[in-house]
C-alpha cells in the first residue's frame, strides 16, 4: 500500500495519495482502508495511474533515445573516417572522462562489437537502399585514368545524374 500515508491530523485519519482522499480510520481501522480501496473514486484513480506514464520514465526514454543517436553517430563517424572498430572501446571510456556531467556520456557504450553491429545491421542497409534509389534514375559515368608511369596511378570517376 504505497499510496497510503499517515495523515497530519493524527493516527485516526489517513490520506490516500493516489486519489487525494482523506478519510477516518477511527472506528474500522484496517477495514476503513479496505472500504476506501473498494470505492469508486479510488478505483478510477488507480486505473488512471496504471495507464499513465510517469515523468521519470519519460525522461529515461528520452535519455535512451539520445544515447542510441549518439551511438549511431559514433558508428557513422567510424565508418566514414575508416577508423578501427577497436577505437570505440577507447572512445567509450574517453567520453565518460571528458564529459563527466553528461548523462548521455555516462550511458554511452559503443565498443567494437556494437559499432560493427550498428554499421552492418543498421547503417549499411540504410545507405544501400539510398544508393539503390539514387541509381534507379538515369545517370552517366565518366572515367579518366592516367597512363603516365609514376609511382602512383590516378583514376577519376565522375557520376552525373
Amino acid at each position: 500500500m504505497s499510496w497510503y500515508k499517515k495523515y497530519f491530523l493524527g493516527d485516526t485519519f489517513a490520506h490516500c495519495s493516489l486519489c487525494g482522499s482523506d478519510f477516518s480510520i477511527t472506528h474500522g481501522g484496517k477495514n476503513d482502508v479496505t472500504t476506501h480501496v473498494k470505492g469508486k473514486k479510488h478505483k478510477q484513480a488507480a486505473g488512471a495511474a496504471s495507464s499513465s506514464q510517469s515523468v521519470t520514465s519519460f525522461f529515461r526514454l528520452q535519455l535512451r533515445q539520445n544515447v542510441i543517436e549518439a551511438e549511431a553517430r559514433w558508428s557513422l563517424f567510424t565508418a566514414k573516417h575508416n577508423l578501427s572498430f577497436l577505437s570505440g572501446d577507447h572512445a567509450t571510456k574517453l567520453f565518460k572522462t571528458m564529459f563527466p556531467d553528461s548523462e548521455i556520456a555516462k550511458s554511452f557504450g559503443c565498443g567494437h562489437t556494437k559499432t560493427a553491429a550498428i554499421i552492418k545491421e543498421a547503417l549499411s542497409p540504410y545507405f544501400q537502399e539510398k544508393t539503390t534509389q539514387t541509381l534507379s534514375n538515369p545517370f552517366s559515368i565518366m572515367l579518366d585514368e592516367s597512363n603516365v608511369i609514376r609511382l602512383t596511378n590516378h583514376a577519376s570517376y565522375l557520376y552525373a545524374f
